[in-house]
C-alpha cells in the first residue's frame, strides 16, 4: 500500500526507504517509467521514478500487519489503538525472526 509498504521518488536522488509496517529496508527498481499515482495512470502520464517495495509485501502475515498499521492510523481511540500495535508487534516478532 503506497505509503507502507511502497514508496515513489523521484529518480536518482539516492535514498533508502524502510517499511512503515514491519521495518524492513525496501527494494529498490530505479529509474522506472510509468505512471506514479492513479490520476497519472487514468490520464496516460508516465515519468521517470524510482520505486521502493518492502520484500515481504506479498506474504500473508505482511499484508495482515498492514491491515493493523491502516487501522491503527485510523482509530479514534488510543487505548483500542495500543491493544492494536500489541498485536502488530507480535506479529512482526514472529514473522521477523
Amino acid at each position: 500500500m503506497k505509503g507502507y509498504d511502497f514508496f515513489v521518488e523521484e529518480p536518482g536522488l539516492g535514498i533508502e526507504r524502510h517499511c512503515r509496517v514491519c521495518g524492513t529496508r525496501c527494494a529498490v527498481s530505479a529509474n522506472v517509467l510509468g505512471p506514479t499515482c492513479v490520476a497519472a495512470a487514468l490520464a496516460g502520464r508516465s515519468t521517470h521514478h524510482d520505486e521502493f517495495a518492502c520484500p515481504h509485501s506479498a506474504e500473508s502475515w505482511h499484508r495482515r500487519a498492514l491491515d493493523l498499521a491502516m487501522a491503527i492510523d485510523e482509530m479514534p481511540s488510543h487505548r483500542v489503538a495500543e491493544l492494536m500495535r500489541q498485536d502488530l508487534e507480535e506479529t512482526l516478532i514472529e514473522n521477523l525472526r
